[in-house]
Formats: C-alpha cells, sequence, structure tokens
C-alpha cells in the first residue's frame, strides 16, 4: 500500500500538504518562497506527519 493512502481517513477528508508534492522542487525561487511559510504552515497544523524517507540497517539506531 502506498503512503499516501495510509493517511486517508476511513470516514472523513483529510487535507494534505507535502512540500515534495506541493512545491515545485526543480524551481529554487518557488522553494524559497514556500520554505519561508512552512513555519506558519506547521504552527497552524493540527497534526503534523512527517516521513523522513526508507530505512536502513543503520536507522534504527536513531530511534532507540
Amino acid at each position: 500500500m502506498s503512503d499516501l493512502l495510509r493517511l486517508r481517513l476511513r470516514d472523513e477528508p483529510r487535507l494534505l500538504w507535502i512540500d515534495a508534492v506541493c512545491i515545485n522542487q526543480t524551481d529554487n525561487v518557488e522553494k524559497t518562497k514556500q520554505v519561508m511559510l512552512m513555519r506558519k504552515i506547521y504552527e497552524n497544523a493540527v497534526s503534523v506527519l512527517v516521513r523522513l524517507g526508507e530505512g536502513s540497517e543503520e536507522s534504527g539506531f536513531t530511534f532507540r
């Protein structure tokens, strides 16, 4: 199952802001503007989910 599908709620809509999708990663001007807004986005969020990427053998040590 994809990561986005796992974020869905069963019986209600969920608004997601995903920086890798919502920000044009190849446009440095846009990235700069959007990154400046991220503090406000996170401060006003009801909850925040963070995905750091695929794990490795060593990544388990980070969360012990």
